[in-house]
């Protein structure tokens, strides 16, 4: 039982690692196409100018 428990709790870090990676993984990629669209926004005002 213990070492089932221990499997357990080894298992629950594991997917909350994951998910705190997925997490940073999603704001950073959210951060990179903002940061994308922001510049090609400011482009296309300069251009339009």
């Amino acid at each position: 039982m213990f070492q089932n428990l221990q499997e357990k709790h080894i298992l629950i870090i594991g997917i909350w690692i994951l998910d705190l990676i997925t997490l940073v993984a999603i704001r950073v990629t959210n951060k990179l196409v903002f940061g994308v669209l922001n510049n090609s926004r400011i482009i296309s005002k300069d251009w339009y100018r």
